[in-house]
C-alpha cells in the first residue's frame, strides 16, 4: 500500500466526476499535465491502463471502472471519519477518550448517524 498515492487517487475520482483533466486542473491550481502526470502514477503503480484518452473524451477502461469504484468509496468513507471524528470532538468538547464509544455506534450501524 502506497499512502503517498491517495492525493492521485482523490484527483482520479474527480477526472472520472468531472470527464475532464482541464476542469480538475483548474479546481486543483494546477496545469492539466500536472493531473495527467497524476493519473499516469497511479497506472504506473496498477501497472495497466485506467483510462483511455483523446483530445476530447476521457473513457476508463474496464479495470479504470472497477478501480474508480473502489477508489469512490475510500472517498466516501473517508468524508464518513472525518465527519464523525468532527462529531466527536464538537460533543466532547476536545480531544476524546471515549473511542470505545464510537467504534461501538459503528460497529452496531456499519456508519456514524
Amino acid at each position: 500500500m502506497n499512502l503517498s498515492l491517495l492525493p492521485d487517487l482523490a484527483l482520479f475520482v474527480q477526472i472520472v466526476e468531472q470527464g475532464s483533466f482541464s476542469a480538475v486542473a483548474r479546481q486543483a491550481g494546477a496545469t492539466p499535465s500536472a493531473i495527467s502526470r497524476s493519473v499516469s502514477r497511479l497506472e504506473q503503480e496498477m501497472g495497466c491502463k485506467l483510462l483511455h484518452r483523446t483530445t476530447r473524451k476521457l473513457r476508463l477502461t474496464e479495470v479504470g471502472q472497477a478501480y474508480y469504484e473502489r477508489c469512490r468509496q475510500i472517498m466516501l468513507d473517508f468524508a464518513e471519519a472525518e465527519q464523525a471524528g468532527d462529531l466527536v470532538v464538537g460533543l466532547a468538547g476536545g480531544v476524546v477518550d471515549g473511542g470505545a464509544e464510537l467504534a461501538q455506534r459503528i460497529g452496531e450501524r456499519g456508519h456514524v448517524e
